[in-house]
Order: structure tokens, then sequence, then C-alpha cells
């Protein structure tokens, strides 16, 4: 227990009493915020699938080659935990490398792979007219050209705009089943100004 502290007439205390006592130990500083965030279980996971959606993004990695990384990782994973010399950390690199593989495997299959009767799939390489049937899948909006800018045409017309989720599309032998989304764009009268977007359609 710390002795008490004197107090002189004009209830002033001395600085000498407000010194902390030698025997109390010196509180440690906190740790910065990084350093519990980088203790985290799940932050070596996180990096890990990010390296696989930037190697498949600027590498194009195969789907081939990135499930065979993941299934190595994960046997790897496997092998190393079975061994009882073998401490579970040295095995967890293992484990990474298998979300790393996975990750990659997931961003190719979302931007490579597409249903057979996507309207990707009758897109030809000159453009061309074609009818589709489908829904609004976003609410439309309008455009109004910018009348100050003289960049721009004077006669330029507003837009509708909005995002069209194709269920058919004609073709020769009538209409085919059909998937995937489309821009929908479309000119607004001049006299248009206050009216709703495409007429008043809703998604």
């Amino acid at each position: 227990m710390r002795p008490a502290v004197p107090v002189g007439k004009m209830g002033r205390v001395s600085a000498a009493a407000l010194l902390p006592d030698a025997a109390d130990p010196p509180r440690r500083p906190d740790p910065p915020p990084w350093v519990e965030f980088a203790r985290a279980p799940l932050v070596p996971v996180a990096l890990a699938a990010t390296v696989g959606l930037v190697a498949d993004r600027y590498l194009t990695v195969p789907l081939d080659a990135a499930l065979a990384v993941a299934v190595v990782g994960l046997v790897g994973f496997a092998a190393r935990s079975l061994r009882g010399r073998v401490a579970p950390g040295a095995a967890l690199p293992l484990l990474w490398v298998t979300f790393a593989g996975l990750a990659a495997a997931r961003h190719h299959t979302h931007r490579h792979s597409f249903d057979p009767d996507d309207v990707g799939e009758f897109a030809q390489l000159e453009p061309a007219l074609v009818r589709v049937r489908g829904a609004l899948a976003e609410e439309p909006v309008a455009r109004f050209a910018a009348k100050s800018d003289p960049l721009e045409p004077v006669n330029r017309p507003g837009r509708d705009s909005a995002v069209l989720r194709v269920t058919a599309l004609s073709a020769r032998d009538g209409w085919r089943p059909a998937s995937g989304l489309a821009r929908l764009s479309a000119d607004r009268p001049p006299d248009s100004i206050g009216r709703p977007a495409l007429g008043g359609l809703r998604a």
C-alpha cells in the first residue's frame, strides 16, 4: 500500500508525492490495431483466396490447374495432419493453398463458363437486329442529353435505360429459350420531360 500523501496547509500536494511507486510494474502499451487484426484466424484464408483471384484475373489459370492445386493442398494438409510428430501449424500453409486454388477455380467459372442458351452464344461478330423476350431486372432510368455541352449534337434525344433479363430469342425456326442479361436502351421523345422512363414499365 502507498503511504498517505502529505498535503500542505494550503491544500497543495508536493510533486514528489505524485510520482508512481517504484514497486509498481510499468504498464505495457496497447498493441496497434493491425496486430490484433493479423492474429485473426481467417486473415490467412482471405489472403490466400485473394492470391487465387488475382492469379486467375491476370494469368487466366485453367480450371483443371486450379482444381489440381486445391486437391494437392487438401491432400497434403490431410497427410501432414495425420502425422503425430508434425505440429498442427505446420500443415496450415497447405490448407491456404487449397483455398487459393478454390478461389481461382470459382473466379474462372464465373468469367468463362456460361449456360448453353446464354444470349452471348447467339451474338455474332457483326451487329445484327434480333427480337428478344424477357423481364426488366432493374428499374428503368431516364438520361437526358446535356444541352449546355458544345460538343454534344443539338438534336440528340434523351434515353431510357434498363437491364433486361432475357427469356427467349427469335430465330428462323421460332422462339428459342435464352438466358442472360442485356442492356435495354430507347430514345425518349422530345416532349417526354416529366414522363416516367420506358412509358412507366417497372421491374
